[in-house]
C-alpha cells in the first residue's frame, strides 16, 4: 500500500512549485517598474507621459 506521508509531500512540493511560479511573472513586472522608477530619478526624465 502507498504511504499517505508520501502522496502528501509530493502534492505539497507540487503545489510549492506552482506557487512561486505564479509569482515569479508580477516579481518581474514589479522589479521592472521599479528599475524605470530609478531611472526617472537617476536621469530626471518624465516617463509617464509615453
Amino acid at each position: 500500500m502507498s504511504d499517505p506521508d508520501s502522496s502528501f509531500g509530493t502534492e505539497r512540493a507540487f503545489f510549492l512549485k506552482k506557487l512561486r511560479l505564479s509569482m515569479l511573472i508580477p516579481g518581474i513586472i514589479v522589479f521592472l517598474m521599479w528599475l524605470v522608477k530609478i531611472c526617472e530619478l537617476l536621469f530626471e526624465l518624465d516617463l509617464a507621459r509615453l
